[in-house]
C-alpha cells in the first residue's frame, strides 16, 4: 500500500471513531462535560475537539476504551461505518387549494413548501415577495 492511501485509511478511522463517540454519547443523554470527567479528563475541550476532529485532534486506544465502558457500548461499535439515516417525510398534502390558486404561487415565485404551509398552523405566515 502506499503511505499516501494508509494516511487517507488512518484519517477515515479517526472520523469514524469520532462521529460514533459523538454518537453514542448523544444517544445515551452525555455532554460533552460530563463525559469527558467521566473518563477523566479535566474538562471537556479536548472531548469536544476530538469529536470535530477540530485541529487533527482524536480520540486514541484508551480513550475509547473507556468510553466504551462509561456508555456501556461494544468497543467494535465505535468502529463501524456510519450510514446516514434516511427518515421517511409525508409532509401534509395541501387541501382546499384550486388550479388556479396553484397556478398563481408558481407565478409569483412561491416555494412550493409555502403552498403547503398555507394549509397548516402557519398558515397566518404570508411570503414575502
Amino acid at each position: 500500500m502506499i503511505e499516501n492511501e494508509l494516511d487517507i485509511y488512518s484519517q477515515e478511522v479517526l472520523d469514524t471513531v469520532s462521529a460514533n463517540v459523538k454518537k453514542y454519547r448523544e444517544l445515551k443523554g452525555f455532554s460533552q462535560i460530563q463525559l469527558a470527567l467521566e473518563i477523566g479528563m479535566s474538562s471537556g475541550a479536548y472531548l469536544g475537539r476530538a469529536e470535530i476532529r477540530k485541529n487533527n485532534h482524536h480520540f486514541n486506544i484508551v480513550h475509547v476504551a473507556k468510553i466504551s465502558k462509561v456508555l456501556d457500548v461494544p468497543i467494535t461499535k465505535f468502529f463501524e461505518s456510519i450510514q446516514a439515516e434516511i427518515i421517511p417525510c409525508n409532509p401534509p398534502k395541501p387541501t382546499g387549494i384550486n388550479a388556479e390558486e396553484l397556478q398563481s404561487f408558481y407565478e409569483s415565485g412561491v416555494h412550493p413548501l409555502l403552498i403547503i404551509l398555507k394549509e397548516t398552523a402557519f398558515s397566518k405566515i404570508k411570503p414575502f415577495l
